[in-house]
């Protein structure tokens, strides 16, 4: 992978700062739709220590994915039911994280 941008870095920046985002971005997958309540769970299971999410919460940083570019909501229509899917700029960003 190339040297991170100053854009990359800002973004990596954001999601160290935040724990519940941490979770997200590691449960998101660039390929595979996940429904809100499914990420939940998935994330609520494997918190061993500490408040686990709330729909709410999962809402909300799902939302603040969309407004970086990081996650896709392939159903935006949708009164509920909605599956989301990392982006590639999201993808690249979970790539970073790890490095």
């Amino acid at each position: 992978m190339s040297t991170p941008t100053l854009e990359q870095l800002t973004l990596l920046s954001w999601l160290k700062r935040g724990r519940q985002r941490k979770l997200v971005l590691v449960e998101l997958q660039e390929h595979e739709p996940i429904f809100p309540e499914e990420l939940r769970k998935i994330i609520n299971h494997k918190i061993t220590i500490g408040t686990k999410l709330s729909m709410r919460e999962i809402s909300r940083q799902l939302k603040e994915f969309k407004q970086h570019n990081l996650a896709l909501c392939l159903d935006e229509n949708a009164p509920w039911g909605r599956s989301y899917i990392l982006t590639k700029k999201g993808n690249n960003l979970k790539q970073l994280y790890y490095k």
